[in-house]
């Protein structure tokens, strides 16, 4: 009897452990993560379910916050640099923007696929098995290659072929030289994997070493068919309608490449040397055809830009021609002819494009803007009001906009890349492209390209309606898709940019929601800039932190046919640091200062070789 009993006993005991066990494996289930599980090579291990974004954030956060170092090893130095991967504009946001941005969202999603009883047991049963998981991100791979270019390329070393040259008026050939660059896209890829672990060491940046090609004694092989060319033949012409341009001896030997052919050794005229030449002169030729640009008075349009067609030297055409005749000694001149460019949009059309109603309007402020912003913005409206889209064109507002530089009109500002603070166009475009996007939206136009800013800022409020442009990429575009022309015209009432599209109305009906606010997560901690534009020791605060968020809204669009589309904008803010800028220590200068020596050195090296 006391058997019996003590055996109950022991099976109650059982059952109270195994519920208990059972209570406490669920509780960890639906709080916790499972034990194994790795973002990169960073553990999870009892992450609460309910923190996971603010875990994830904070090792984003941890990563990025001292920047990425990568070093060369060439003959006779070595580079060490670091590299933030903020570029910050002191004065404009639309030039603020980061290379690298992890999708917290996308991140959080896949690790939440793993928050779940059955991988938790699998977990119980095979406690040795890890599951590893790489981080979603965003990387603009060009800018990190220019940063790394603009960093390193002063030690490399490309490699130097013979060239034939003009001494005291006699032909000459330069001695060859080997040479080295440095592999940048290798290195992107290794920073990539450095991502993809979240391992952030070092990156060594490899050496190509590279032979110089024509030797020294090959290309003497070619100087008796030079003399012969420029005594029988000293002067040269190049001929548009009535203006001849003469071309010496000299720069003909310029423009002269060596290369080995089977057993000989020729030379040939280089595309990429002469092609400047051609453009200067086609560019002094050029003349732009000019479309038909119609203004709104009333219900109808008026044309207020008469249509001419233009006329522009074919560049290919003239290097053809040119090559042909430079180095036959039988010819003295080369004459280059201009091709019409016609008008895309005459008189003519003006009874045909439909346009006579407003058919959306978009709108944003930019007051507080600073006076570059501010002229850029007005430069920009100049430049792309009054532009006609046909039925069926897709409307790119990089293109129509155009080449952004102060020979366009525009003014700079400063960003910060590195540690270097540099002047840069295209301050205040992104006023255009929000703008652009906006007058998209309310027209029902499919857009086929918007990327939104990379974190909140304050002109393009309210948040999930913006839409960043940079030349040549990203790029606001959206389709014209009605039957008619529609007319884009740009205008600015204060501090408000207004852009309104006048076509003629389908009878589709456009709806767009509010956008909505979630998951919102406070600013890393501040980030300091060193720099040797300050005093030593003096701070300077030159951005405002930024709380990072998900943004969405609605745009809903009923068709005269009944069709109705519904699309849902997304939008991720990453949360933003307050940045200061640091002056420099003396020491930090000293350290720098013995770079340049080391630059010196190299140079040493050179002249050795």
């Amino acid at each position: 009897m006391k058997r019996k009993k003590k055996i109950f006993w022991i099976i109650i005991i059982f059952i109270f452990i195994l519920f208990c066990g059972g209570a406490v494996f669920f509780y960890y289930c639906q709080h916790c993560l499972c034990f194994n599980l790795y973002i990169g090579g960073i553990s999870l291990k009892g992450t609460k379910i309910g923190d996971i974004s603010g875990e994830l954030n904070s090792i984003f956060v941890d990563f990025t916050k001292d920047g990425f170092v990568f070093k060369v090893n060439a003959p006779e130095k070595q580079k060490v640099v670091t590299i933030s991967p903020f570029i910050i504009s002191h004065k404009d946001p639309d030039l603020t923007r980061s290379f690298l941005s992890f999708d917290l969202p996308a991140t959080e999603a896949q690790i939440r696929q793993y928050a779940n009883p059955v991988f938790l047991v699998s977990n119980l049963i095979n406690p040795f098995a890890k599951i590893h998981l790489k981080p979603k991100y965003f990387l603009q791979e060009e800018l990190l290659l220019e940063l790394l270019k603009d960093r390193f390329s002063d030690i490399e070393r490309p490699p130097q072929q013979a060239e034939i040259y003009f001494k005291n008026g006699q032909l000459e050939v330069s001695p060859s030289q080997p040479g080295f660059i440095l592999e940048y896209k290798k290195a992107v890829e290794d920073f990539k994997k450095n991502i993809e672990s979240l391992n952030n060491q070092p990156i060594v940046i490899d050496l190509e070493y590279l032979d110089p090609g024509i030797t020294e004694e090959q290309a003497k092989q070619v100087l008796p068919t030079l003399r012969e060319l420029f005594d029988k033949r000293p002067v040269f012409g190049v001929q548009i309608k009535e203006d001849v341009y003469k071309i010496t001896p000299k720069q003909i030997v310029s423009w002269l490449g060596i290369k080995q052919e089977d057993e000989r050794v020729i030379v040939e005229l280089r595309e990429d040397k002469i092609r400047p030449f051609l453009e200067e002169i086609a560019q002094s030729h050029y003349v732009p055809p000019l479309n038909a640009k119609f203004v709104l008075e009333g219900n109808k349009v008026k044309e207020f830009q008469v249509a001419k067609n233009g006329f522009y030297l074919d560049i290919d055409d003239a290097y053809n021609s040119l090559k042909e005749k430079l180095l036959d000694v039988e010819e003295s001149k080369c004459i280059l002819s201009l091709k019409e460019k016609p008008a895309e949009v005459v008189l003519e059309d003006v009874n045909s494009l439909g346009i006579k109603e407003l058919v959306g309007k978009g709108e944003s402020n930019f007051a507080g803007s600073p006076p570059n912003r501010i002229h850029n913005i007005k430069v920009g409206v100049e430049k792309i009001k009054g532009t006609l889209i046909a039925p069926n064109e897709e409307f790119s507002l990089v293109q129509a906009i155009g080449e952004v530089s102060d020979k366009t009109g525009f003014l700079p500002e400063l960003v910060i890349k590195g540690d270097r603070t540099i002047p840069e166009y295209g301050g205040g475009l992104c006023q255009l492209g929000t703008t652009a996007f906006r007058v998209a939206l309310n027209a029902g136009l499919p857009i086929t390209e918007r990327v939104p800013h990379s974190y909140r800022v304050p002109y393009y409020e309210p948040a999930g309606m913006d839409a960043t442009i940079y030349q040549p990429h990203p790029d606001l575009r959206f389709i014209n898709d009605t039957d008619n022309y529609l007319l884009l015209e740009a205008r600015i009432d204060g501090y408000d940019l207004i852009f309104e599209l006048y076509g003629t109305k389908d009878g589709r009906e456009v709806v767009v929601t509010e956008p909505v606010l979630e998951d919102i997560i406070p600013p890393p901690p501040p980030k300091e800039i060193f720099t040797d534009e300050l005093a030593p020791g003096e701070r300077k605060k030159i951005e405002s932190a930024h709380s990072g968020a998900k943004a969405s809204f609605k745009r809903i669009i009923t068709f005269p046919n009944g069709l109705k589309r519904e699309e849902v904008w997304r939008s991720y803010y990453v949360p933003w640091p307050e940045v200061w800028l640091v002056g420099k220590e003396k020491e930090d200068l000293a350290q720098e200062s013995g770079v340049n020596k080391e630059s010196e050195n190299i140079n040493e090296f050179d002249n050795k070789e």
